[in-house]
């Protein structure tokens, strides 16, 4: 229920170990393959990532979906999709949408290291600022960072959550996650969910004008 994928250990040795490819390396144009259980194989291409609807993220879920070229035939549902140099790009999903393997590689360090599926929280929710800049304002302030924020449907700091513990408060600005700048390219959630409950971060936050660094040790998803 935590990644909305099943996990099954096998015992096996001497496998070949595909490595798990980072979204800021996948790239526009590239070709992909995927290869269903019957030994049927589909090829592709990137298209790109696609966010989800609303204005307002949550650090604790996923924030992208892969995209192809082509649609997912039904048959390569529950297949992963790799480069052509063998990397593992995503798994496609039983509605066809395909979830970075990136974002699971928490989930699959927590299978090995302790049994059992974990994820991390840090429980705010979020507004990316580069969403409200004119992307041609190279020097603009804001190109970087989110703001902890609320709406009527959204909690800015959930309660007890290692957010609220470390004093972080609606309206403060995080520019960084371990020396990481949250721009276009690095999304906070993306960030948290490749860490594992437990570990400690570092925030460069702005509060009114003045950056402090704030440690964190991120809790875990419920």
């Amino acid at each position: 229920s935590l990644t909305g994928f099943n996990f099954i250990q096998v015992a096996v040795r001497d496998f070949p170990v595909k490595k798990f490819a980072e979204s800021q390396n996948i790239k526009k144009g590239n070709s992909t393959i995927s290869v269903n259980w019957q030994g049927s194989a589909w090829v592709s291409s990137v298209l790109g990532f696609k966010k989800k609807s609303g204005l307002i993220e949550s650090s604790d879920t996923f924030s992208t979906k892969l995209i192809l070229n082509n649609e997912v035939p039904p048959e390569f549902r529950g297949s992963i999709v790799f480069n052509l140099a063998g990397d593992a790009l995503g798994l496609i999903d039983a509605k066809g949408e395909i979830e970075p393997l990136a974002h699971l590689a928490a989930v699959v360090n927590s299978l090995f290291k302790n049994k059992i599926i974990t994820r991390p929280s840090l429980g705010i929710s979020y507004i990316n600022l580069v969403l409200l800049v004119n992307a041609d304002e190279q020097n603009n302030y804001w190109q970087k960072g989110v703001i902890i924020y609320k709406d009527s449907k959204n909690i800015a700091i959930k309660k007890g959550s290692s957010a609220e513990k470390a004093g972080l408060k609606e309206g403060d600005i995080i520019t960084s996650v371990d020396n990481i700048n949250l721009d276009k390219v690095n999304d906070l959630a993306d960030i948290i969910q490749s860490y594992a409950a437990g570990d400690k971060i570092n925030l460069v936050i702005m509060r009114a004008g003045v950056e402090k660094e704030v440690e964190v040790t991120l809790g875990e998803l419920k």
